[in-house]
This record gives structure tokens, C-alpha cells and sequence, in this order.
């Protein structure tokens, strides 16, 4: 908690060092950092808190890349889902559902290239496989 009559760029600042200072294991701190810069994030801009950690130090948690992957696993999946309704129209939620769930690379790469390059009927049994 930050203490009373101490400002944000202080208090900040003294997190950072003392998390720099005190975590011995690079990975462990990158870490930390990335996770007080999450929370620094709730509360100040985004170009304040990389005054402090930046933006190369938060890629490289673990966390944050975590968080990326989904991101760009949801993004795929989308792309995915357009692909596929451009091709052959509106999808079922529950389908659209399904593929949105997906996390596995090897298996999203396989749905993008079917959206692209299948048949039809080829894109139709890769969506009837995902509903069972």
C-alpha cells in the first residue's frame, strides 16, 4: 500500500527498485515486475508505467506471455471463424464456441489452413468433427 504523502512516481519507482534489489532470479523478477506493472496499470497510463518497466521487461514474463498467447490464440480463432463463414455461411454459436475455446497452436494451424484451402464438404467435416 502506498504510503500517505508519498507520490505515484515515488512510491512506483521504490517498488521497482526494491523488487530489482531484493529478487535474485532474473526470471522470478521479470515476474514481479510484469505482474506490478499489471496492477501499477489499474490505477496510471500506460506510458507511466513504462517510465518505470519497460515494455521488453513485461514481454518477457511469463505471465505476460501467457497472456499474449491467448490473446493471439483468440485472435486466430476469429479469423478462423470468418474464413470458414465466408466460405460457407453462418456457423452455429455453439461451433463458433468450440473453435473460440481452442488453445492448441498445432490444431489452430490446421483449422487456418482448412478454412483457406479446403473443400467445402473438407470444412464441413473438420466443423461436424469440433461438435462431437
Amino acid at each position: 500500500m502506498q504510503p500517505k504523502g508519498v507520490s505515484d512516481y515515488e512510491w512506483l519507482g521504490k517498488c521497482v527498485r526494491t523488487i530489482d534489489k531484493s529478487v535474485p532470479n532474473e526470471q522470478d523478477r521479470k515476474d514481479l515486475l510484469a505482474s506490478t506493472s499489471i496492477l501499477a496499470g489499474l490505477a496510471h497510463d500506460v506510458n507511466f508505467v513504462q517510465t518505470f518497466i519497460p515494455e521488453e521487461i513485461m514481454r518477457q514474463s511469463s505471465v505476460v506471455r501467457e497472456i499474449i498467447r491467448k490473446e493471439r490464440a483468440q485472435e486466430r480463432a476469429q479469423v478462423i471463424i470468418k474464413n470458414i463463414e465466408l466460405r460457407i455461411g453462418t456457423l452455429d454459436e455453439y461451433i463458433k464456441t468450440r473453435i473460440l475455446a481452442i488453445q492448441n497452436e498445432a490444431l489452430l494451424d490446421h483449422l487456418h489452413r482448412q478454412s483457406v484451402l479446403a473443400e467445402k464438404d473438407d470444412i464441413e467435416k473438420e466443423i461436424m468433427a469440433l461438435s462431437a
